[in-house]
């Protein structure tokens, strides 16, 4: 998580990666984490494929159906982006683009990214 913060996901993947390996059940933030690392690398499809095993797992996950939507914007999958932002109201129907990016953690440049993939997408 804190290679994620630090905006380095490459180094955030491995180290996911490896403690996955070495954890036979690994906890759902830890595919979670790795869903960000990857959508923060631009491995879009990798993200996707994260992120969703991490709803599987935590279906009530509102940060993994944020981030699935955000993936999703990025790469320009707008109506599935859409899908997963409704799966997130569901969770929090006061739930909205600014209020999930009030406090954002991450490095500035990476909110405002994914801030305005979701405004592209039409996404408020």
């Amino acid at each position: 998580m804190s290679l994620n913060f630090a905006g380095r996901p490459e180094e955030a993947i491995d180290s996911l990666k490896k403690a996955m390996r070495l954890s036979p059940f690994p906890p759902a933030y830890y595919i979670m984490n790795l869903g960000f690392a990857y959508k923060e690398a631009g491995h879009y499809e990798e993200a996707i494929s994260a992120l969703k095993k991490c709803i599987k797992l935590r279906p009530n996950n509102i940060f993994a159906h944020t981030t699935l939507s955000t993936t999703y914007a990025l790469a320009g999958r707008y109506e599935e982006a859409h899908e997963a932002w409704s799966e997130a109201l569901k969770i929090d129907p006061k739930l909205s683009v600014e209020k999930s990016f009030n406090k954002c953690p991450y490095l500035p440049e990476s909110c405002e990214r994914s801030k305005a993939a979701k405004y592209r997408a039409g996404i408020k």
